[in-house]
């Protein structure tokens, strides 16, 4: 095998590797600005991330669950969980079918400062670069993350 044999990357994954960058930069740029309209919260992205995924319309979920679906640790979660139960915006009760479980749960008032995150993330999506896609493309883009987990 010749020396530039097994260095050079295999062709077929230079397309792979611009569209992780273009995700990179992507995220990165999505991000940031997001953590400009959380720091008016007081709240991080993992705070955040618990409350979007606790959906009073959707059947709960154990904290280990909720741990996974946001990517971070579950004792993560349970720091979560006391600083918005002291808050006044959660609660943990019993797991409706299983109770060795626990899940957070909105409270009302949890759920009125949801709402208003959720307005204002709606106005923060006219500054990414997702306004320029058409409800067509967008509905494209969420079917792709979907077939690649990314709301699992």
């Amino acid at each position: 095998m010749s020396p530039n044999a097994s260095t050079r990357q295999p062709k077929r994954l230079e397309p792979s590797l611009a569209l992780l960058r273009q995700v990179f930069e992507f995220s990165t740029l999505t991000s940031a600005r997001l953590r400009c309209v959380l720091e008016d919260f007081d709240l991080t992205e993992s705070m955040a991330g618990v409350l979007w995924t606790l959906d009073s319309s959707q059947p709960p979920v154990p904290m280990r669950e909720l741990a996974r679906r946001i990517g971070c640790d579950p004792s993560n979660v349970t720091l979560i969980g006391d600083k918005r139960q002291r808050a006044g915006l959660v609660e943990r009760q019993p797991h409706p079918s299983d109770g060795r479980a626990r899940v957070l749960a909105l409270t009302d008032a949890g759920r009125a400062f949801r709402k208003r995150l959720k307005r204002l993330l709606n106005c923060l999506v006219a500054t990414t670069p997702l306004s320029t896609l058409t409800v067509s493309e967008q509905q494209q883009l969420s079917d792709l993350l979907n077939k690649l987990g990314a709301d699992d």
